[in-house]
């Protein structure tokens, strides 16, 4: 984990990436500061240019065990696109 000058990072776990936006992009993570809870991240692309991103809501700190995070994107249209995160079979 890297912290950038005011002390938050953003680790990538896991995704794909192009060097010019496209749509398909995509990579999960988790994200947080040196003084806060961590929280899983997903970002994604619809189109040219277009990444979006959302974050869990509950915080996560998943010390010495083993966990099972999930995510699933309904992405059939760009105004349309629901993302769910799940950890442990929970919504």
């Amino acid at each position: 984990i890297s912290y950038s000058a005011s002390n938050s990072y953003y680790t990538p776990l896991i995704g794909t990436y192009a060097g010019v936006a496209a749509n398909g992009r995509w990579y999960f993570g988790y994200t947080g500061s040196a003084t806060s809870a961590g929280y899983l991240k997903f970002m994604y692309t619809t189109g040219t240019g277009s990444q979006n991103d959302i974050q869990s809501t509950i915080a996560v700190n998943y010390l010495n065990s083993w966990n099972h995070i999930a995510v699933t994107i309904d992405a059939t249209t760009a105004a349309t696109t629901t993302i769910k995160f799940f950890s442990n079979g929970v919504l």
